[in-house]
């Protein structure tokens, strides 16, 4: 009989260590039905596209903009729908070593021509102090007079 009891016991404690959480906030009414969970300890993408760590510090590019940690993931501060970021997502994050500057490349989509959604720059976001601010700068494009270099065959 005990036996029984520390086995139901164990099965409860594994079921309990395992369970899935329930989402914070939820959307079901709207025509996009999703569920949300952002909240300030928590990044607000699960799609990463760059990872930087600077000791105790862990920095984000996602989806949704930058998130930062500087406790090893313990606590997040989320830089999305703030400005400069806006609702731009990521498509790139670097660490500059020598001056401790923190670069981003943002980017939106927008309609292609073939009927599909294309990613459109929206420039370069730094910080200097560890996100405190930023800064940002346009979205870098091509000299009016540069050429055009066709590589290979476009059939």
């Amino acid at each position: 009989m005990i036996k029984v009891f520390i086995n139901l016991f164990l099965l409860l404690f594994i079921a309990e260590v395992f369970a899935q959480l329930k989402p914070e906030s939820f959307d079901l009414t709207s025509d996009k039905n999703f569920l949300s969970k952002i909240t300030a300890s928590n990044p607000t993408s699960n799609s990463i596209l760059d990872i930087v760590t600077i000791g105790d510090e862990v920095w984000l590019g996602t989806s949704r903009g930058v998130s930062v940690s500087y406790d090893r993931g313990g606590n997040w501060t989320n830089f999305y729908g703030t400005s400069p970021f806006g609702d731009d997502n990521i498509s790139a994050l670097a660490y500059n070593k020598y001056d401790g500057s923190i670069w981003t490349a943002t980017a939106t989509s927008v309609p292609g021509p073939g009927g599909g959604d294309v990613p459109k720059g929206t420039g370069l976001k730094f910080t200097t102090d560890n996100g405190l601010t930023w800064s940002s700068v346009p979205q870098p494009v091509d000299h009016p007079d540069s050429s055009v270099v066709i590589f290979g065959e476009n059939v």
